[in-house]
């Protein structure tokens, strides 16, 4: 979140301010960490927060906590708040940051002179939620977006599919599917070039195998493909050899192979591990 979306950000607490009824300077009942946790989801829910139900969490009582009683980890919870908002289902970024504006209003008063600004508190919840949304995007996305091929996790889910297809139909994945192995063979592996490697990686398998075959990503250097075992299965991997070899990459040696399948799954996505290595 750079400078200009911080202010923005930031601007929420007098808007949240004008919506809410919450005090601003109340003095903390008997308990003051649930006084304030109180007050804070009353502002929360009257700034627009969807659910009002599920609203408190962990790491809303250990921000409420920090504020009270402030023992250096308030920014770390923060962090954790952020996470777990973006973690849960229908919790947007906008209405993350409103929250976040909404303790700042009910907090008026009771906070330590030591807790940071409140810009600090709103970037930190933000790039928190951020974080963890990008982490959620990749653990579910099945596509390498350098690549355009597919995940490792995907590949090893198809392979699940193939065996159990084969186990219910009574042939042996061997005779009907094989892995094809590709790599760039770049020997010293420099970092510089290793998108654009990866990237005409891809393009090699796809201009050959561009039906149904599963064709993953294993690395920069090197992609694996699940594919039909037929008659022309040799001359295809051939025909990706001569593709790879059109690169040029210097200092390099590429090569794609046939890997046979073995009869059980879990001896094949060991395969899939020592090749993707």
């Amino acid at each position: 979140m750079d400078a200009v979306a911080a202010v923005d950000a930031l601007s929420l607490v007098p808007r949240v301010a004008q919506r809410t009824s919450a005090p601003a300077g109340e003095a903390i009942a008997v308990d003051p960490v649930d006084r304030l946790r109180q007050r804070w989801r009353q502002a929360s829910v009257e700034a627009g927060w969807s659910w009002p139900d599920d609203w408190r969490c962990a790491e809303v009582d250990a921000v409420t906590e920090q504020l009270v009683s402030p023992s250096g980890q308030l920014l770390p919870a923060c962090v954790r708040l952020g996470r777990a908002r973006a973690a849960a289902a229908g919790v947007w970024l906008d209405e993350t940051l409103e929250d976040i504006a909404a303790l700042l209003v009910a907090a008026r008063g009771v906070r330590a002179a030591t807790v940071p600004p409140a810009e600090v508190l709103i970037r930190t919840v933000a790039l928190a939620w951020a974080d963890e949304g990008a982490a959620q995007f990749r653990r579910i996305c099945v596509e390498d977006p350098s690549t355009g091929l597919t995940t490792l996790p995907y590949l090893r889910t198809r392979l699940g599919e193939i065996y159990r297809e084969a186990a219910r139909s009574g042939d042996r994945v061997c005779t009907t599917h094989a892995l094809i192995v590709v790599t760039t063979g770049v020997r010293q592996q420099p970092q510089r070039g290793r998108l654009l490697r990866g990237m005409a990686l891809g393009e090699c398998l796809r201009s050959v195998f561009s039906g149904g075959e599963t064709l993953a990503t294993a690395g920069v250097e090197r992609a694996l493909g699940l594919v039909a075992r037929t008659p022309l299965l040799p001359t295809m991997v051939q025909a990706v050899q001569r593709e790879l070899t059109r690169l040029d990459i210097a200092d390099a040696t590429p090569r794609a192979w046939i890997e046979r399948l073995p009869d059980a799954l879990p001896a094949a996505l060991d395969l899939v591990t020592d090749l993707s290595r």
